[in-house]
């Protein structure tokens, strides 16, 4: 575990789907560290109030009848919003999706969450830095090969070309994706740095 300066929260966030401004919370966790060691949990199913689609409940495997009865966003925001006091911020892809959703879900239910000054520690930020994610890595992750002209406009397709079938095979239902109205897709952020400010 890093050295804290500072109450450090560790969260995720299961929803209804990956749209973070719309979507429904199912699933909250937030473990919470200060820095004299205490650990503080708060863990919960979420009753969202709509549907949950069959789609989201085939990844986390969170139905309706689980989530009848549970708590609502409104119900568990001022526990939330306690142990998040005085915290920075950390999660896979927090940045860009659990951070806007559960603001968003607040909001919704008549609370703010103060986010100025907190600093966000996003591992998938972490990740994607110490793991390239560029053509040039796929092309040797599939092919076993160096990308070379990696910068020049030809080289591109030819390199595709040799490692896109590979790609395919391995992952047949993520090797086509009709691309949304909004050109968006979910959770999948690229920010250049491992530590930021989330912002007010």
């Amino acid at each position: 575990m890093m050295k804290l300066d500072r109450p450090l929260c560790v969260f995720d966030l299961e929803a209804t789907g990956t749209d973070p401004l719309n979507d429904r919370i199912v699933d909250v966790c937030v473990l919470r560290y200060d820095p004299d060691g205490k650990e503080t949990l708060l863990s919960s199913l979420v009753d969202p109030g709509v549907p949950i689609p069959a789609e989201s409940t085939a990844i986390h495997h969170i139905t309706d009848a689980m989530v009848r009865g549970e708590p609502a966003i409104k119900d568990l925001a001022p526990r939330l919003l306690e142990i998040f006091e005085g915290a920075d911020l950390s999660g896979f892809n927090a940045a860009r999706y659990d951070i806007p959703l559960l603001t968003a879900e607040l909001k919704r239910a008549g609370f703010d969450w103060p986010l100025a000054g907190k600093r966000v520690v996003d591992s998938f930020t972490i990740f994607a830095r110490k793991e390239r994610r560029d053509l040039s890595a796929a092309y040797k992750f599939y092919c076993g090969k160096e990308h070379g002209g990696a910068h020049r406009a030809e080289a591109c397709p030819r390199t595709w070309r040799a490692w896109t079938p590979s790609a395919a095979r391995s992952t047949p239902a993520a090797s086509t994706r009709r691309a949304s109205s909004s050109g968006r897709a979910a959770r999948r952020p690229s920010t250049s740095a491992t530590s930021t400010r989330a912002r007010p």
